[in-house]
């Protein structure tokens, strides 16, 4: 399992600019992902919801949140003020957690409340997925025009379709990290002892999946 997620955060990358790009992508967009698992973890599993159901999606519920340290160049941390936090170490290893409080505070949301915030970590991955390729886009674009491979105009529309890409992809990862979590939840599904965190896992899939689709109609 974990090769397996090892494989799916870096299965677009095909030189270390890219490899770059989507590392960052998966990490910045880690904790929308793991608000939209709790989210749907609660419209999945109902009344039901609890410590139990969040771990089983691969979120250890911990008292406290943990506290950001120095990472390495292969090393992140990111701890939300909601009580989520990851951290992403080596090739593609996550761990994810979240405190008692934030999944409390989760449990008692009605159905629709827990649907709108899904909504809002959809809208966050879109956000971030727009910067973060948006970004790359630009370094990409100006270094083909230096080159000459691209002109100006083309160079623009290039950022533009990166940004757009990053976008979609970002808001269908979340989407999907959501949607995977109640699916879950519902079923009582447990991958007892595999190292693997779901919402991480469906998130990684569906930006791949999307972003490969986004570039065989707009062309990469």
């Amino acid at each position: 399992m974990e090769r397996m997620t090892r494989d799916l955060l870096f299965l677009p990358a095909t030189s270390a600019l890219a490899t770059a790009r989507a590392a960052l992508g998966v990490a910045t967009k880690g904790l929308p992902a793991i608000r939209a698992a709790l989210n749907g973890a609660r419209i999945g599993a109902g009344s039901a919801f609890g410590p139990a159901v969040v771990e089983r999606l691969g979120v250890q519920v911990v008292a406290e949140a943990p506290v950001a340290t120095a990472t390495g160049a292969r090393s992140l941390m990111m701890v939300g003020k909601d009580g989520v936090a990851l951290q992403m170490s080596g090739m593609g290893k996550m761990a994810a957690s979240a405190t008692e409080g934030a999944v409390r505070s989760v449990s008692l949301l009605t159905k629709r409340a827990a649907f709108a915030g899904a909504l809002r970590a959809v809208r966050q991955g879109a956000a971030i997925g727009l910067v973060v390729d948006g970004a790359f886009g630009v370094y990409e674009a100006a270094t083909a025009v230096r080159q000459g491979k691209l002109d100006r105009r083309e160079g623009a529309l290039l950022v533009g379709k990166r940004a757009a890409r990053g976008a979609i992809a970002g808001a269908g990862g979340v989407a999907v990290a959501g949607a995977a979590s109640a699916a879950v939840a519902a079923t009582g599904l447990a991958i007892g002892g595999a190292p693997i965190v779901v919402p991480f896992v469906a998130m990684a899939a569906a930006g791949v999946a999307i972003s490969k689709g986004f570039d065989r109609i707009f062309g990469e």
